[in-house]
């Protein structure tokens, strides 16, 4: 069986990693902010009820913050991600250099 050729680079993988958690947090972070959404009927043409709108704004304010705090889980991964790569790279580079 031939090995498939993959190459990863630790340190742009550790990056990329980094800026999603960064871009999670930072988005989940507004969110989570009381001033995120306003429930102001006069923000909300179609509804005539401002529980309902409220209601509206808090279940989409939840479904972001769930999205972003799965989009920091998907950094956290990658650069998890990286340190074994490199953790393996370091390992086989020892063993060649042991002959």
């Amino acid at each position: 069986m031939v090995e498939p050729d993959v190459r990863v680079n630790p340190v742009d993988l550790d990056a990329a990693g980094s800026e999603l958690v960064e871009l999670g947090t930072a988005l989940a972070d507004a969110m989570r902010s009381p001033d995120a959404l306003r429930t102001d009927p006069a923000f909300s043409a179609g509804f005539s009820s401002v529980g309902a709108t409220a209601r509206l704004a808090e279940l989409w304010r939840s479904d972001i913050v769930r999205h972003a705090d799965e989009v920091v889980g998907q950094g956290n991964a990658m650069r998890a991600a990286a340190d074994a790569w490199r953790t393996a790279d370091g390992a086989v580079a020892d063993r060649l250099r042991a002959g």
